[in-house]
């Protein structure tokens, strides 16, 4: 699968508990934050999914 970095400012306090959601997950920040939009991608803006055939 192909990515793009996505780049976003966040508040410190919510970039801390990335981090510390991190750590205790044993995972790296990227992969929380990855995630955590995956899950909201789906539970907020359910019209975007695409089936494979219709993404041409």
């Amino acid at each position: 699968m192909k990515t793009k970095v996505l780049t976003a400012h966040v508040p410190l306090p919510l970039a801390e508990k990335v981090d510390r959601a991190a750590a205790r997950l044993e995972r790296s920040r990227g992969w929380v934050v990855k995630q955590a939009l995956s899950a909201w991608v789906r539970r907020s803006l359910p019209g975007l999914r695409r089936k494979k055939s219709e993404a041409g």
